[in-house]
């Protein structure tokens, strides 16, 4: 029996876009349009793009702290003057007349800068000066205060000399009335001297009967300074006259007197 031949297979077409020769695929793309800028505009993009993000944040953080109540003029301050300054030879000293400038040889603001201080001074309230007002008020009230107190010790001292210059010149008037009052005690006492002198002359010159009859008579105190005057050749006739009692009196009295004084234990 013959064999029967398997009819062969006829072959798969190929499938299209698989494979397709080089030519082809080369003219199927299409022409590619570059949207680049030019190389000499690159680098100006990058300055100005910082330069309006730094502006809108600066804007932007201005406005939230002047909505929250703040001010930012304080915190620039303080940043300000922590920063050392520069090394000199002579520091320069702040103006006299304007003790409350503190924008005075601060280093100049950058663009950005000075268009958030400028968007803060408009911004700023009312009384942001007012603190300055008190500070000045403050110091004008003190400085009354203490041209006051001076006023008040200058009179304190105008009346102290004028209390001194008084009591200098009641010193020197007592001074002079102590010297007239001595002077005056020294003629009385001469007075009284001459007087019991001239009484012992006359005493003297009695009878010792008469005389020692007076003596009896006086005061003792004066008695004793009479015969303490009268020399011893008259005074004993006279004692010896006397009535022995008031004699024995007037001898103790004398010898009292005469007795040195004793010095305190």
């Amino acid at each position: 029996m013959p064999n029967p031949q398997t009819p062969r297979k006829p072959a798969a077409p190929a499938r299209s876009g698989k494979a397709a020769p080089p030519a082809a695929a080369g003219a199927a793309k299409a022409p590619v349009t570059s949207l680049t800028l030019p190389s000499r505009f690159r680098p100006r993009l990058l300055p100005v793009t910082i330069f309006v993000a730094v502006l809108m944040l600066g804007v932007r953080v201005g406005d939230i702290w002047l909505a929250l109540g703040g001010d930012l003029r304080g915190p620039i301050g303080s940043v300000q003057a922590q920063q050392p300054a520069p090394a000199a030879a002579t520091p320069p000293q702040p103006p006299a007349a304007q003790p409350f400038k503190t924008d005075a040889g601060l280093p100049p603001l950058n663009p950005a800068a000075k268009v958030m201080t400028a968007a803060v001074d408009e911004h700023a309230p009312e009384g942001s000066g007012s603190l300055q007002a008190e500070v000045f008020q403050r110091l004008t009230e003190r400085r009354e205060e203490l041209d006051r107190r001076t006023r008040e010790l200058d009179q304190r001292e105008a009346l102290l000399s004028a209390a001194q210059q008084r009591i200098d010149q009641k010193v020197t008037e007592l001074t002079e009335l102590r010297t007239n009052i001595e002077g005056l005690l020294r003629q009385v006492d001469e007075k009284q001297t001459a007087q019991l002198e001239s009484l012992v002359k006359i005493y003297e010159t009695m009878k010792p009967k008469d005389a020692a009859r007076i003596f009896e008579a006086l005061e003792l105190p004066v008695l004793l300074d009479v015969v303490e005057r009268m020399r011893e050749g008259k005074s004993a006739p006279v004692l010896a006259a006397m009535d022995p009692l008031k004699a024995k009196e007037v001898t103790a009295s004398l010898i009292e007197r005469r007795a040195l004084p004793t010095l305190p234990k």
